[in-house]
């Protein structure tokens, strides 16, 4: 039982305090990427709110879906389909662009 209680204990610690996300070096990529996130924003106002809500995490704090799943305990296969009607979808907008 020790064991499944240290490793429980190592999971939510690896999850909550992860430091993912994006790493920004100067400001032109700052102004990218704040250009790329408007962008985004602008374009995702048709969509789902929990499609958009999940992307965003998975897009911003780099969270892989394994550990959303471990932190959220909704199903993996549920995040990846937000997360790929999102990518599609703002694929085929870039392309209409």
């Amino acid at each position: 039982k020790r064991h499944y209680k240290l490793r429980k204990q190592y999971k939510e610690n690896y999850i909550f305090n992860k430091k993912g996300g994006v790493g920004i070096e100067n400001w032109e990529e700052l102004k990218q990427m704040e250009e790329r996130l408007n962008w985004i924003d602008k374009k995702c106002q048709n969509l789902n709110w929990f499609d958009v809500q999940i992307f965003k995490i998975y897009y911003l704090n780099g969270f892989s879906l394994t550990t959303m799943q471990m932190a959220t305990k909704i199903n993996r296969n549920t995040l990846g389909k937000s997360v790929r009607i999102v990518k599609n979808y703002l694929k085929n907008e870039k392309q209409k662009d």
